[in-house]
């Protein structure tokens, strides 16, 4: 599959940005005018397309980095423990 260009990217996500307030704000009057069933579907619709924006806008700023170099994983340092066994907590007596 084709990947989009950023130039197409930002136009989804601007697109996507008017969406989502219209949504908002449609979802308000709704609210306020007693359909709240209706609002909290509008406010849903608003919140998929504000993580649809949120995808847009991040695959824009991937393709506009270079990949980067794959780093070796590293060790973890070795946690010395001492010899001594674990004392458990004093508990307060009333």
């Amino acid at each position: 599959m084709k990947t989009p260009t950023p130039e197409r990217l930002r136009g989804i996500a601007e697109a996507l940005t008017r969406l989502f307030y219209c949504l908002l704000a449609v979802a308000f009057l709704a609210a306020v005018f007693g359909s709240t069933g209706r609002a909290f579907f509008l406010l849903v619709l608003g919140g998929l397309t504000h993580v649809a924006r949120v995808g847009a806008e991040e695959m824009i700023e991937l393709q506009g980095r270079k990949p980067a170099a794959r780093r070796r994983p590293t060790r973890r340092p070795a946690v010395k423990r001492s010899s001594a066994p674990a004392r458990s907590p004093r508990r307060a007596t009333v």
